[in-house]
Formats: C-alpha cells, structure tokens, sequence
C-alpha cells in the first residue's frame, strides 16, 4: 500500500558578508524571495536605535547617522576569542564596538540600554528577517531551511550557523559549501536547457572578503565536488580598502585630518566609495561629493573621483592571489586546466571586467558562463537542495528524478597523540566517505585527540573530541602501539555523527567514540539566547503596533477635518474643529509618544466621532422638516415627538444680518457652551469703535480671521469669504450694499478697487468714500501678495499668516514643498519651505537666496513665477505658481492612456526648448533639468525648481567645475567627471528628457528603456548608456508614428559627448518651430509657435471677422 509523502516547503538562505538572499524552489524552478521592501536582497545588517532595531535596507541606510550601533559583517566575528583576529588594521575599521575577552560580544545601545550580543545573536536576527520575508512570499510557516557556508569555515563556524538558525527557529536540512551550491544552481540550468553534462567545471566565487574556488565533474545529471579552495586575501571589499587607503590618505595630507577618528565621516566616505566602484562598470570615471564630511572640524567639503584604469590597476594586483588559488585546487583535484570544460563565475564581485579578464588569461579559450546571475546563483542552488531534501520518500518532481549533487570536506581530520599526529582523513575527500587506517600511540597514553586539521602550516588545529584509550589496557612497558582506525563519515557532517572504532590487532578490546557536531553552544546558552531574540521579536512588535496606532491617527484626524469643514457652520462645529486641531498639533509634537498616549488619542476622536453623528443627525432632521413643512398634513405631535421648528422667515434672516451689522447675535446665550475665545463672547465690536475715526484704523491679517469666523458662526457663510469687502462697508455704513457686491462675484480678490470695478447701483459718494478709506484693510498678507513688484515680508510670533496648507507637494532636506491658498484671494501657490533651525550652515542660507535671486529674475510663461517671499520664526518662504497638475514623470502614464494628452505632450518639444534658451539668454543655467523639475498646468508646461541654478551675469566667464547637479541620472558626462562645463550641460540633460518624451509617444515605457539600459550597463544613467542610447533610438525609429522620428534627430544632437556639438538652446528651439511649420505636426505649443501669430497667405482675411461691419457681435 503506498502512502504520499508529506511535501514540505523549505528555502534556501546564502548569508553573505555584505547581503543575505533567499530563494525557494516552486513551480518547477528556483525563485529569489524578495524582502519585505520588494528588493532581491536583504543587507546583512543590523541596526539598533532607542526605538526599534532595523535589519536590512533601512539597517544600512542608517550606517552613516547610526555608525556606533550598526553591526555589519558579522561572519568575521564567528570565531572562537582565541582565534579572534583585531580589525583595527582595517583602513577603516568597524564603527561600532566590541570585545574579544574570553569570547567575542558586540556592544550597542538598544532601548535605551547598553546591551552585549554574541555574534551568534546578531547571525539569528538576519536569519529570522529572512525566515519572516519568506513566510510573507510564500504565505506560509516556514520551518526548514539549507544554508550556504564559505569554505573557509571551521567546523566551529559552521556550528555556529546552526545555532543562530536554531535561535531564528530553523531546523537546518544542510550545510552546503558555496560553490557546491552554485554547482547545483549551474546543473540545473544544463538540465532543463538540456545541455551536454558530462564535464568538468570550475567555479570561481568571488564574494566581499573571500575567494572560493572549487572544481566538480557533472555526469548524467551527478555533479560530484571533488576539490575546494578559499583564499581571505582577496574579494570586493579588498579592492574597496585599497581605494579608501589612497582617500585617507589624501584627506590626511590636504587636511590634516586623519578620517579614521570620525565614524560617521568614515562611513560616509566608504559608502561614497562603494557607489563610486559600482559606476565605473559603465564609466571611465565616477566621482563623489560629500558636504561637511568633517563636521567637527569646521565642516569641509570633500570631492573625489575613482578612474577605472586605477580601479584596474587595484585588480591587477589580486592576479597573483587568484592564480595560486586556481593551482592549488587544480593540483587538488589531479586536474590539468586543459581538463575543464566550463567556467562558472559567481559572487558580486565576478562582475568587475578585470576579474573576468584574469581568470579568462589564465584559462585561455575556455569560455565563461554567465547565464546565471553571479549575485543570485548561490541562494538558487541552496532551495534546489532544500527542496530535494524536503521531500525525502516522495518522488521529486519533473527531471529531479536522478539529480544530485555531493560535497566535498573542506578541512582534514586528524588524529592526535602526545608525541603523533596523523591524517585519517584528506581535504577534498568526498562525503560521504570512510577511511581504515593504521595510527601509533605511545603505550603510556591515556587519550588521543581528534582534530580539524588547518590547511597551512601555521594554522593551528581544531579540537572535534576526546577519545579515551583507557578501556584498551595498552602495555606501558611499550613505546609504541599500533592501532586500527576505523573513520566514517557522513553526507553531512555538521548534522549526522562521525564514528570512530579503535582497536588492537588480533581482535583485541576496541573503543567506539561517537563525535556528535551538533552546535557549538551548549543547550542552557542557547536556551537563553532564544529567550533574547523573543523578547527582542516582541519589542518589535511593541514598536511596529506604536507606530500603526499613530498613523491610524494621522488618518483619522484627516478625515474628521475633512468631514467637519463640510458640516454647516456654526459655533459648536467650530468648537468641534478647534479641539480636533488640537490632537494633530499634539501629534506632530508627539510623534515618539508611547502606544498608551496614542490610545488615548484615539479615546478622544471616538468622542469628536460622536459629536459629528449628533451633527449630522441634526443636519438630516432639518432637511426631513423642511421637506415636510411643504406638505399639508394635519398631524398632532406626540409627546415623544421632536418638536418642528417652523421656517425661518425673511424677517428672521434681516434681524441675523442687523446683528452681523452692530456685531452681536440675536439667539440667547448658552450657558453650557464653551467659546473658543473670549473675542467671540464679545463680538466683533472692539474692532470697530464708534469714537476712532475710521481713516486712522489698522486692521491686521489676525483681524480678518477673527471677523470671517465671526461671520461663519453667525450663519453668515456668504458673508465670512470676504471679511475685507465687509469692513470697509461696515466702517462707510453701506452694509446692505454687501449682498449687491456678492450677487456680482465681487469679493476681496477685487482689491484694489477704482472706479470701475463697482456695481453700477453703487451710489457715487459711497464709492468715494470706499476708494478713500480702503487702504485701512491692506494688511502686510495682502500687500505681499498683491504688490506690483514681488515683495518680502517677515511675520512675527504674533502675526497671523495668511495661508493655509492643503497638501504637501514634497520634502527636502530643509524643509517641505507645500500647496498653500490664500486667505485674501482664494489662489493656490506652491511655497518652499526651508527650515530655520540651530545650527543651519551658511550655505543653507546662500541655498535660499540663490533661488530667491534667480526666480526674481525669471519671467517667461514657461518657467514658475515668484510671487513673493517671506520669512516667520520658523521658516524661509518662497510661493511660486503656477502649482502643476503633474509632473512630467507622472504626466507620461496619463499621455500613454489619453490621445489628447499624448498630442499635448508633443507639444512640449518647443516650448522647453524656449524656456532653457530664455533661461541661457538671461545668463542662468538650470543645471537640474528632469521630469520631476517640468510641471504641467492644464495645457501649459513649466520648468519649476532653481534651487542650484547658476547665475553667471555678473561672471568674466561661464564655465565651472563646482556645486554640480546632484541628479545623476540626467547630468551630463562632463558634470559626472567633475570638468569644466557651460550651459550645453543644460542641453544634455534636455535630450535625456526629450528622448523620454520620445519613449512615450512612440508607445513605449520609461521603464522598458530604463529595463533596457540596465541590461546593458547595469545603470539607468543616461551619461553611461551613450552606445545603449543610439541602439535605443534606432529601436524607437522603427515604432510609429514615424512623424515622431525628427524628434529622435534632435536628441542624437542634444546629447553627443563632445558639449561643443551640442545645439545652443535658441539653435534647437528655432529647429524646432521651422520643422513644426514645414512637417504640419505641432512640435511646440500656438504659444512659442512663431508662424502661428499670423496668417502665412497674404490675402485680406478682414471680411471674415467683419471688420468692415458696423454691427456687433
């Protein structure tokens, strides 16, 4: 009777030094499992705040704010104190701190406690992150797991692995070298694109801090690993030191300052460096910035740059170490380098040419595989092992049917006496395996020792166990004693048990030793450390539930405003939106506050919840009374009733707008609400004494708030949007005019008036009166808006500032970008904040006065206009409009979805086109042109953003090489190379965003050219990508409307690299007008488009607009 195996789910883990990578095999196919941000890799690090502890992405992110308790390349830390290696040597070593005492423990503060954790501990938190990742990807509890193991571990290294799976709640299957992995990964491929197999292949896996080489032989889908190899003396992370020693360097010698005091400075540079290596795959040369890198010595500013032939030259250097190590496993292995037929190259750091390009010199003709992602291999191999071990006494899948793979040990065994040593058992022998021979022990011995043999000389040997030899009753009279040995050995000998058989000859007494290498910790210490890591989990979860509780807040403060600004207006509601202003006010003071505090919050807007019910209740009554007023029905109340208030009637309404008039209401006081302020207990009446004379009066924005809330709460509503129009007819008493002005969209937007602007039933000495005495309502919010010219003003504590926030557009370094209205005109602006804080450097503050200057002196239509400035105790102010509907990047998913708006979109060719050569005509260069800086406003497009524009006017020339753009992806190549450089640098990254706008309406996708570019170079960089961008452009030309293709001609000349063959702005925006006039396809907008101001036929076109009719229209 056959009986269906229980299938079980397990994935596979390679913990790197630098980043850990997950996969799992499903679907008949190894699959990477992205973590919890979608990204194919998790760093391995960790990172501890007063708050939470971070592990991954935002673990890394924190290493230059965070560097004293960000832990990173744990896996050096994985040996016993003995043997523990200092890193202070390092060029720059580890920020943070640890001890190597009687055993290794790293030091950080977490939760405001000073906590020591074994390294062990830190392995089982990334661990645990990857088994979490997993169990979200898969939907499903994830119990088992393979890991990959460099091949340099000790067999203490590997037990430790097991223990920080244990501690992560994994049951490891297997422990796999990870070359054998990348073998696994490697046959796999060869099986389902049926590839010849029976060969022998070497692998080559460069990682960050190792070398690991081995050599297998494939044969009907049995892959065998017959010899490995590890060199610590060469990987990614030695060329990155090599590079960071000559910054140190340098830095020391211009300024004196030796980086390696200052953690965060030295973490700075090396995450500059490490991005600055990644660039020169697609560049000759990358270059760095970073502002303040010595904070605390007086804040300099650092600028490097790495060339690729340096670069090379650091690589070279590893040839030596690299073809060592390709002998030695090809000795090893008894193979000769004629024998290998496939070379597979894995590891990050296999990707660097020059790597590639020394194992090809050593191997000349063979050819390299690259079909596998070098970075993703290892964890592929590991779930195709996982998976076939998960299913023991089931049938594999599909062509799984016959595949597997073995391992080969990558130390010796050893046996050791007092005065002998002898190998039982080779490096590089297959396992499983078993060896039978003949040891010699000294008669007096009492115990031999078995021992993980070292691969070098130096290398000091590894205690496994301890054999006693006691029950033997050697002779002591005798010196020497030969023994039988009998080692065996298992498939995976950090799980299963080694057995040792010792005996005399001639069926003599024997002794049976089993050597269990289960863990290296003992069952308490890893009780404990378990205990830890839950309670840690459940810190976690503490602070991930505190953080849920205040962004549910957030939320539901949003939509109580929202709702109560909709309610009818009145006193209560009033009430209501001050208190709920409150609670935000007090969560954005709060935003650490415990979970307790934020409940209670919560308690609070249950109760305003309450209120709104009550409100909208009364709300639906009124409506239900009105409609039943109309009806004549002859119906008495019953005492349970609600009483119907009658109508209110013409009269009711004159005797609210006599109070408005005199500033009192007309209802009866209640005695149990509680008002907002006592102004409103009051009235208004104070802001408009009998005695003044009314010219002398100063009415300040803060007034105009009161007045308008006034108004609302007197049903007023009408009334409270034009608190201005109100005072002055209040102070002429002409306020029964009011309603006149309303009926004809006349509000305090028509300010100033003159003699023209008033309703016609306006009495003449009224109208007098009001141009004499309107001055007194010009409040400094007013005359910052509307002067002339484009002021700046400076709000005190006191003042009341006259706009309101309706949604963030954005936020900066400094502060945020924000979508304001008025309160004088009801208008929206876009305002720029930056912060005023302590401390803020001085070229913060040249930030803010470069924009301001340029925009002051920018007016084109299509380039945002400055409207004014301001400053408050808290902020910097510039307000700009127009504010865009969309930015150009958002806008292409709409041009691609909407005919109208792809034909709008190819307007925009000329009218950029006009706004950069206006903005060079004016001697500004932008120096930051993409999509997100181009906003569109109904049919009109703008470039907005010219926080790091330049200004040469009143220079004797128009290059430099400083405060280059920061937007990498669209800068040009002489600004990434830190040249000189002049407005064609405008002109190039203009190209990268017409041959974007080319993508689009040729039907295409950013992202299918950006897929494309990264294919090739491995960057979405448009300066990397120059032979990728003329392949693309000949794709594009293929694609219709061929109409488009004169556009793809523009960029070819827009971006050459030579910055003298680039057109001039005002070159291409003439091209661009005289091919839209010659070719009939609107290339710009009626706007910049010259031949569209006029007829282009000569005739008399006046009898067509009836100029020669005396009738009107």
């Amino acid at each position: 009777m056959s009986s269906v195996a229980e299938v079980r789910q397990a994935i596979g883990i390679d913990i790197g030094t630098s980043n850990t990578r997950v996969a799992v095999f499903r679907n008949n196919g190894p699959e990477i499992i992205p973590d919890s941000e979608g990204r194919r890799s998790m760093p391995s690090y960790v990172s501890f705040t007063e708050r939470e502890r971070l592990i991954g992405w935002p673990a890394k992110s924190k290493i230059t704010q965070n560097p004293e308790n960000t832990i990173y390349g744990v896996h050096r830390f994985l040996h016993p104190a003995s043997e523990f290696k200092h890193m202070a040597g390092d060029v720059i070593p580890p920020p943070f701190r640890y001890t190597h005492g009687q055993s290794v423990l790293i030091e950080a503060d977490y939760l405001g406690m000073k906590r020591r954790f074994q390294p062990v501990e830190i392995l089982a938190m990334i661990l645990a992150r990857a088994k979490r990742n997993a169990e979200a990807y898969l939907g499903s509890k994830v119990h088992e797991a393979v890991l990959g193991v460099p091949v340099f571990f000790s067999f203490h290294q590997r037990n430790l692995m097991q223990d920080a799976a244990k501690i992560a709640g994994l049951e490891v299957l297997h422990l796999t070298l990870a070359p054998s992995a990348i073998v696994n990964a490697w046959l796999w491929e060869s099986v389902i694109t049926r590839k010849k197999q029976d060969q022998v292949v070497f692998i080559v896996d460069l990682g960050a801090r190792s070398l690991n080489v081995a050599v297998a032989t494939v044969e009907d889908n049995f892959a065998k690993t017959i010899a490995v190899t590890s060199n610590q003396a060469v990987g990614g992370d030695h060329f990155l030191d090599m590079i960071l020693q000559e910054k140190v360097d340098e830095i020391a010698q211009k300024w004196k300052r030796y980086i390696r005091l200052n953690k965060r400075a030295s973490q700075r540079l090396r995450k500059a460096c490490e991005i600055a290596v990644c660039d020169l795959s697609s560049a000759e040369i990358a270059s760095f910035e970073l502002d303040s890198l010595f904070e605390g010595f007086g804040g300099l500013d650092y600028q490097g740059n790495i060339t690729r032939k340096k670069f090379e030259s650091i690589c070279q250097l590893a040839a030596p170490i690299m073809e060592e190590s390709f002998r030695e496993v090809l000795a090893s292995a008894r193979k000769d380098k004629d024998n290998i037929n496939n070379i597979i190259l894995a590891g990050g750091s296999s990707r660097i040419p020059k790597i590639q390009e020394i194992v090809s010199k050593f191997f000349p003709g063979i050819p390299l595989t690259k079909s596998l992602n070098p970075d993703e291999a290892g964890a592929q191999g590991l779930a195709i092992r996982a998976s076939l071990l998960c299913r023991r006494g089931g049938k594999p899948l599909h062509s799984r049917d016959d595949f597997f793979s073995l391992d080969s040990l990558a130390q010796s065994i050893e046996i050791v006496g007092p005065c002998s040593k002898q190998e039982i058992l080779s490096r590089n022998s297959v396992l499983p395996n078993r060896s039978h021979n003949r040891i010699r022990v000294r008669g007096k011995d009492r115990a031999v020792s078995v021992v993980e043999g070292g691969r070098k000389e130096h290398e000091s040997s590894r205690l496994l166990a301890e054999i006693d030899l006691t029950d033997l009753k050697l002779p002591v009279d005798q010196e020497w004693v030969e023994l039988q040995c009998d080692f065996k050995i298992a498939a995976n000998p950090y799980e299963a048990t080694c057995t040792l058989t010792m005996g005399k000859e001639d069926d003599a007494p024997s002794i049976q030793k089993a050597l269990v290498l289960d863990g290296a910790l003992s069952p308490e210490m890893l009780a404990e450390l378990r205990t830890a890591a839950r309670m840690d989990d459940q810190a976690d979860e503490v602070e991930a539930a505190r953080v849920t509780l205040r962004n549910d807040l957030d939320s539901r403060i949003g939509f109580l405003l929202e709702t109560v600004i909709n309610l009818e207006p009145s006193e209560r509601v009033t009430n209501l939106q001050v208190s709920i202003e409150k609670v935000r006010l007090w969560t954005d003071e709060n935003p650490f506050a415990n979970a307790a505090s934020y409940r209670r919050a919560h308690c609070d807007l249950d109760g305003f919840v309450s209120q709104l019910d009550n409100f909208k209740a009364q709300s639906l009554r009124s409506t239900l009374e009105s409609k039943l007023d109309g009806l004549d029905l002859d119906v008495q109340p019953s005492p349970d009733s609600p009483t119907i208030k009658p109508p209110v009637s013409d009269f009711d309404v004159a005797t609210e707008k006599a109070a408005a008039s005199s500033g009192r209401t007309t209802s009866e006081p209640d005695h149990g609400h509680n008002p907002t302020s006592k102004d409103e207990d009051r009235g208004i009446d104070d802001l408009f004494p009998l005695s003044s004379t009314p010219y002398k009066l100063i009415f300040t924005d803060a007034n105009f708030e009161r007045i308008s809330i006034f108004l609302k709460n007197t049903n007023l509503r009408s009334w409270s949007k034009v608190p201005r129009l109100y005072t002055v007819l209040r102070l002429i008493d002409q306020l029964d005019a009011l309603e006149t002005f309303l009926k004809r969209d006349v509000t305090d937007m028509w300010f100033p008036f003159d003699g023209t602007t008033f309703p016609p039933s306006f009495q003449q000495t009224a109208r007098t009166q009001f141009l004499d005495i309107q001055s007194v309502v010009f409040s400094k919010g007013f005359k910052l808006e509307t002067g002339s010219e484009r002021k700046h003003a400076h709000f005190s504590r006191d003042d009341t500032l006259p706009f309101t926030s309706i949604a963030k557009l954005g936020i900066g370094s400094y502060g945020v970008v924000d979508k304001v209205m008025s309160n004088t005109t009801q208008r929206e602006y876009a305002r720029k904040l930056f912060r005023r804080v302590k401390g803020l450097r001085q070229q913060d503050v040249k930030t803010f006065i470069n924009e301001l200057t340029v925009l002051k002196r920018v007016n084109h239509k299509h380039c945002v206009e400055l409207v004014a400035s301001y400053t408050d105790p808290k902020f910097f102010a510039l307000l700009m409009g127009p504010v865009g509907d969309y930015n150009l990047a958002t806008y292409y998913d709409e041009a691609s979805n909407n005919p109208d708006r792809l034909s709008l979109l190819r307007s925009f060719f000329g009218c950029l086109a006009n706004a950069v050569q206006y903005l060079h005509s004016q001697k500004i260069r932008h120096r930051d042109i993409k999509p997100q800086n181009i906003i569109i406003k109904r049919d009109c497009v703008l470039l907005t953003d010219f926080g790091i524009a330049f200004n040469w006017e009143n220079l004797t020339r128009g290059t430099t090489t400083s405060d280059s753009s920061k937007t990498f992806v669209y800068a040009a190549p002489e600004v990434i190379r830190v040249e000189a450089r002049n407005e064609s640098a405008d002109t190039w990254s203009l190209g990268c965003v017409f041959l974007e706008m080319v993508t689009v309406l040729k039907g295409k996708t950013i992202d299918d050219m950006r897929h494309y570019f990264w294919q090739r170079k491995e960057s979405h960089c448009f300066h990397a990508n120059r032979k990728g961008i003329l392949v693309w452009i000949e794709t594009l030309q293929d694609c219709v409307p061929k109409s488009d293709n004169v556009a793809l001609g523009w960029v070819k000349s827009m971006l050459q690299p030579d910055q003298a063959a680039r057109p001039m702005a005002a070159e291409l925006a003439e091209s661009i007008v005289e091919t839209s006039t010659r070719c009939k396809v609107f290339f710009c907008g009626l706007c910049c488009y010259q031949g569209a101001d006029s007829s282009t036929d000569n005739e008399d076109d006046g009898h067509l607009w009836n100029e020669d009719s005396d009738d009107d229209f």
